[in-house]
């Protein structure tokens, strides 16, 4: 085969291999994924922007018809509001208005504009108003520091939440309180649930 051939053809190869190897570094240098991927989050471990894990955590724990409990003057069901939080006044949010199952919940500033802030009680259980998922204890864990996503409504008792007479947000399944991971009042805190105590934190104020 003529000569130059043979390098014409070894110098095409070397630049797709080339092209290919640009091509991953710029792709993960653009991780995360956009809105919409499929991804799940992780148990938290930090106080800012929620990880995503490659497998879907499991959802298997059965029914409960564990009421939802109100202070009094509290929202009946159906009723939307936000949930600013006690310590930082940022809302209980779907963060980045994703809307798919393992979405995380977040502080975020509070905007009367964002359904992915809005809330509504349905038989016990918290539903964000951008998807009607419901807030939700990762893979059913009821250890602190769980982390807290929107799933899909089932009724399940890691998605059952009692609003108490001190205006905390307590799981039903573990008995910890909805709270901001490391009481950080930062924008992008991720939510997780915790041992209840008297912590501004754990209060979720409805408006």
């Amino acid at each position: 085969m003529d000569e130059r051939v043979i390098h014409h053809r070894r110098d095409r190869r070397a630049l797709v291999a080339g092209s290919a190897a640009a091509f991953l570094a710029l792709s993960l240098l653009l991780w995360p994924p956009p809105a919409g991927a499929t991804t799940q989050p992780e148990r938290a471990t930090s106080g800012l922007s929620p990880v995503a894990a490659a497998t879907a955590p499991s959802q298997s724990a059965a029914p409960s018809s564990s009421p939802s409990s109100y202070p009094s003057g509290g929202p009946a069901d159906g009723a939307e509001f936000q949930l600013a939080n006690g310590k930082s006044n940022l809302c209980l949010t779907i963060y980045n208005a994703q809307n798919y199952d393992g979405a995380p919940v977040v502080n975020w500033t509070c905007d009367a504009k964002g359904k992915e802030q809005y809330w509504h009680w349905n038989n016990g259980n918290l539903v964000n108003s951008l998807n009607q998922k419901c807030l939700d204890v990762f893979q059913a864990q009821t250890q602190p520091g769980a982390s807290v996503y929107v799933w899909d409504c089932a009724g399940q008792p890691n998605q059952q939440w009692t609003y108490d007479s001190q205006q905390r947000l307590v799981g039903v399944q573990s008995g910890n309180c909805l709270s901001v991971v490391s009481n950080n009042p930062n924008q992008g805190a991720l939510v997780v649930i915790d041992k209840c105590d008297d912590r501004t934190g754990e209060i979720w104020i409805q408006q």
